[in-house]
């Protein structure tokens, strides 16, 4: 359904995060970004970094940004306020501090389905934030539903979402299935979900979607059906 497109047309934070055989603190990184990330908007997350990064060099931190051992010793209130922009600091900072607290035995998980378990018992961590880590941290084949997959498969594809309904598993097994298996089927659940995103934040829109400027179009239902013959 989707042609195929280069990383780098999707953003900085997308060639990155699609990226694979990251390190310890590469994959925390994109943990913790899941958390910040979580009912706001990307810029509020590089808001945030951005003032994590002001107080690291005034406080002159010697330990690396992504260092578990420091976001494990800074305390939670200081925490909280260095989250703020990001908004849900409260809670945001108690879910991060949770996360590190079983960052070792989540590493250490000797398969996808015992991390993904290890991961959905941590506070404030749901499906779609663990199946975020688990393919775009650990390169683990766990394809992510969010509204915008759900919106254009809807569209495009005329999925009943009445029969898939708003349970979370019922839609991740319908992609997984239909998702064609092959030795990059990792990179392909990290493009195809990366690539939703692009399209329903562009084009897809919950309203007044821009149906005539959208790349995928030609095999659109929803805008096929609009067409008058």
């Amino acid at each position: 359904m989707l042609k195929k497109r280069e990383a780098t047309d999707l953003g900085d934070k997308w060639l990155f995060w699609i990226s694979s055989n990251k390190n310890s603190q590469e994959s925390l990184r994109i943990a913790i970004e899941c958390i910040l990330v979580q009912n706001t908007n990307w810029g509020t997350v590089e808001a945030t970094k951005r003032k994590i990064e002001e107080f690291r060099k005034n406080n002159i931190v010697k330990s690396g940004f992504w260092d578990k051992d420091w976001w494990r010793e800074i305390d939670i209130e200081t925490l909280k306020e260095l989250i703020r922009p990001s908004g849900f600091h409260n809670q945001k900072s108690v879910y991060i501090k949770e996360l590190i607290k079983n960052w070792d035995r989540i590493e250490k998980a000797k398969n996808l389905i015992e991390r993904r378990k290890i991961l959905l018992n941590i506070k404030g961590i749901g499906n779609e934030s663990a199946d975020s880590i688990l393919v775009y941290a650990f390169d683990e084949a766990s394809f992510v539903i969010d509204t915008y997959t759900k919106r254009i498969l809807h569209r495009a594809e005329n999925i009943d979402t009445k029969n898939l309904t708003n349970n979370y598993m019922k839609w991740k097994n319908y992609l997984e299935s239909n998702v064609p298996d092959s030795n990059s089927i990792v990179d392909n659940y990290k493009f195809l979900h990366a690539y939703f995103i692009y399209i329903g934040r562009n084009y897809c829109l919950k309203t007044k979607p821009k149906c005539n400027d959208c790349e995928i179009k030609s095999t659109c239902n929803f805008f096929l059906s609009t067409i008058s013959v």
